[in-house]
């Protein structure tokens, strides 16, 4: 956070990134090499033993690379005044009746989550959210439309992608067709229903 005030998100993200490299580099260094495979060991199960570390270490610097892809491209959607649209949109949403205005916004982040990645938009939704000083209900609805919305296709979460690179490693392949098909029926069920719980819930409780 010390980084993020002083540098701002980009050089932040990056002299976190150098940092991390610098540490994982020195314990390679340090740490010493240890040998204790026999020479009559099976060649086929070393080959596997060596391809799934292997394997790991390339999800794992995706990774890595994929989230710092994400912090860049908040970092350019707030610079074209991504939140100031965000922020006008809730208040836009605010003064309509309670339940439409929380079906419209919570669907329109379920659906955007897909074009960006949820992990942007959650925090981009976060920043907006700390200024607009929206009802308790927009923000449910913001909230569930960011952890629902995802459901709808593979690029609405990091989660979802690092599950299908597991599942492919295991021989199981679900494209990106065949995921959307199912979500295009779950997700805007569970969206609804759960946005509709919420407006029940804040009518319940006045």
């Amino acid at each position: 956070r010390k980084l993020l005030v002083r540098y701002g998100a980009w050089s932040a993200t990056l002299l976190a990134a150098a940092a991390y490299l610098v540490a994982v580099c020195a314990v390679l260094v340090l740490m010493p090499t240890i040998d204790e495979t026999p020479s009559d060991f099976p060649a086929d199960v070393l080959y596997q033993f060596r391809l799934y570390p292997d394997g790991t270490q390339v999800v794992l610097w995706a990774t890595i690379a994929v989230v710092a892809g994400l912090f860049i491209l908040v970092d350019a959607i707030e610079s074209v005044g991504a939140l100031n649209f965000a922020h006008a949109a809730l208040t836009w949403a605010e003064r309509l009746a309670a339940l439409p205005g929380a079906l419209i916004i919570g669907f329109v982040v379920g659906v955007t989550n897909n074009l960006v990645n949820n992990l942007p938009l959650g925090l981009m939704a976060g920043q907006t959210l700390k200024t607009a000083h929206a009802t308790r209900l927009i923000q449910s609805a913001v909230l569930i439309g960011v952890d629902l919305g995802p459901n709808l296709s593979v690029s609405g979460s990091l989660a979802t992608i690092l599950w299908l690179i597991a599942l492919r490693k295991e021989k199981l392949h679900v494209s990106y067709w065949t995921f959307f098909k199912g979500g295009a029926v779950v997700m805007p069920t569970a969206l609804f229903a759960a946005l509709c719980g919420a407006a029940a819930m804040q009518w319940a409780a006045r």
